[in-house]
């Protein structure tokens, strides 16, 4: 048997995480030989999904929260003589760190003599932030697997060290039917995921305010968790000032992406930096169109004008005229998502990529 723990830094249903339970179950479903732990750093919704999964779990708070060091220290030291204890009873024979950021994680691993895999899926807004320590715990890595070629460049810039590109994969759902636009209701937009400035959903609310006083009837939802409440602040700030109250809406944590993309006509990722969003394959497999920020890895996803649109970050006023393109060409609202169907299945089918990643692992194990 095949012993693997995997390291999680959280159990939100969002990005990473959720990529990793995905991965983990293909793993204990289409193959044996596998003995897996999950590691999570942080609670959340998957901790109790997994192991109703049958998945063996450990939790271990990392943050506590509390103001006061002395407890901040206390429950770090907690934290790592527990992990010291699993790797000391479980023995694995590789740690797979599901992101950059656990650090102490991966350093014990390696000072214990434990093969250590870690799967970068973070771009340079966020790896440049911590650069030391992922200079540090790379010394510490195996091997190193990245998201996307734009990840390996930050990578490569920030450690000297380059990765495997493995992309995310999502199902290839080729019996979805491209959406008809709805002369009867508004059309409606929607942008996904973390409620954050990186995310830039002011700058769809400010594309949406040129559209709606143009007299186009238009909609807005904006589903994820908040992240930075400052910014939330900011956005219902600008909703309120400019009248926008009928037109955006907030929904919030949604349970099932696939229902949010089947409600919303063309999905916007108006995003600074990504490494690759797993949102725009979700979309892609659901026949909806997609208009991103030509940013980090996304062009790699979207081929302009083939399989989606992109738009240069922060220029609410080109994404507001490409949606007004879009209402008035039915064209463009039909023969992309059939391309983005088509790239789908031949370069981001999950099988694939879980594939991918299973003989990285053996081959790793087998050093």
């Amino acid at each position: 048997m095949k012993k693997v723990l995997f390291l999680s830094h959280e159990a939100s249903l969002t990005g990473a995480p959720l990529f990793l339970v995905k991965f983990i179950r293909y793993l204990k479903y289409e193959y044996s030989g596998y003995e897996i732990v999950i590691f999570f750093t942080k609670n959340g919704d998957l901790v109790e999904l997994v192991i109703q999964e049958g998945f063996d779990v450990i939790l271990s708070e990392k943050r506590s929260g509390l103001k006061s060091k002395m407890p901040v220290v206390w429950n770090r030291l907690i934290h790592y003589f527990r992990y010291l204890k699993l790797l000391l009873t479980f023995r694995p024979h590789l740690v797979y760190s599901n992101t950059i950021v656990n650090f102490g994680e991966v350093v014990l691993a390696g000072l214990a003599k434990i093969p250590v895999l870690i799967h970068m899926h973070e771009g340079m807004s966020f790896s440049s932030k911590c650069r030391y320590r992922l200079r540090f715990s790379c010394f510490f890595a195996k091997q190193i697997i990245v998201g996307s070629h734009y990840v390996n460049t930050v990578l490569t810039y920030l450690t000297g060290r380059t990765g495997i590109v493995i992309y995310n994969g999502v199902d290839s759902k080729v019996d979805i039917s491209i959406k008809e636009t709805q002369k009867n209701r508004p059309f409606t937009l929607g942008v996904l995921g973390t409620i954050c400035e990186n995310k830039g959903q002011l700058v769809a609310i400010q594309a949406m305010r040129l559209l709606v006083e143009k007299g186009i009837s238009v909609d807005l939802k904006i589903a994820g968790g908040v992240g930075d409440y400052e910014y939330y602040t900011q956005l219902s700030y600008f909703i309120n000032l400019h009248s926008l109250e009928g037109e955006v809406t907030f929904v919030g944590m949604v349970p099932d992406k696939d229902d949010f993309l089947r409600s919303i006509d063309v999905l916007i990722v108006p995003s600074f930096d990504e490494s690759f969003p797993t949102v725009i394959l979700e979309a892609f497999s659901m026949g909806t169109l997609v208009v991103a920020t030509d940013v980090g890895g996304i062009p790699e996803m979207i081929q302009n004008d083939v399989n989606g649109l992109l738009f240069r970050s922060g220029d609410f006023m080109i994404l507001a005229d490409i949606i007004e393109n879009i209402i008035h060409d039915n064209s463009m609202f039909h023969g992309l998502p059939l391309s983005a169907l088509r790239i789908l299945t031949e370069r981001f089918d999950v099988c694939s990529t879980h594939q991918l990643l299973i003989d990285v692992i053996n081959n790793l194990r087998e050093e």
